[in-house]
């Protein structure tokens, strides 16, 4: 009887130790799988990722192949103007939420970009929250800093050396100083 309580015990531990040896290969199969789920994803990612950005880079370069004008102008916040590190430059002061006068300067500013000799030129969204503390009904015609900068209307302003040279307003008056 001894060595039939014996071998029903030792059965019971091999039962065990293989119900313990089959947990720990359905866990390992689990976190494989998990892993190579991972591993395509990222892998599928990569893939969509790079042909999208080789796809816009074709794009681009093909544009420029075909001599489609590129406008170059840089647009900045008001505050900035006087801190521009260039001895002469442009700023262009603007409502961009005006859909007309947004479409007029942009061409304004291509035609001025595509002449040969031209100063850097930057422009200033003035519907921006940003620069709303400038915008005001009377402007400063001879701003000697940024904190007396009052812009009311479409202000095209020449600085030289970090001082105010030009100051023209209205987009009549600016077409004709850029042309």
């Amino acid at each position: 009887m001894a060595s039939k309580g014996k071998n029903s015990t030792k059965k019971l531990v091999n039962k065990k130790v293989d119900n313990v040896h089959t947990s720990f290969r359905e866990d390992g199969l689990k976190i494989i799988k998990v892993f190579v789920c991972v591993l395509i994803f990222l892998g599928i990612f990569y893939f969509l990722t790079v042909y999208l950005t080789n796809r816009d880079t074709n794009n681009t370069s093909s544009s420029k192949e075909v001599g489609e004008a590129v406008i170059q102008y840089e647009e900045i916040l008001a505050g900035s103007s006087f801190s521009i590190d260039e001895d002469e430059y442009i700023v262009l002061y603007y409502d961009k939420s005006i859909e007309e006068l947004k479409s007029n300067i942009m061409s304004l500013v291509s035609d001025y970009e595509a002449k040969e000799d031209h100063l850097s030129l930057y422009t200033v969204d003035m519907s921006s929250a940003f620069n709303k503390k400038f915008v005001s009904d009377e402007s400063n015609n001879n701003p000697a800093s940024v904190a007396d900068l009052k812009i009311s209307d479409s202000t095209l302003i020449k600085f030289k050396n970090g001082k105010v040279v030009d100051y023209i307003e209205k987009y009549d008056n600016i077409k004709l100083y850029l042309d």
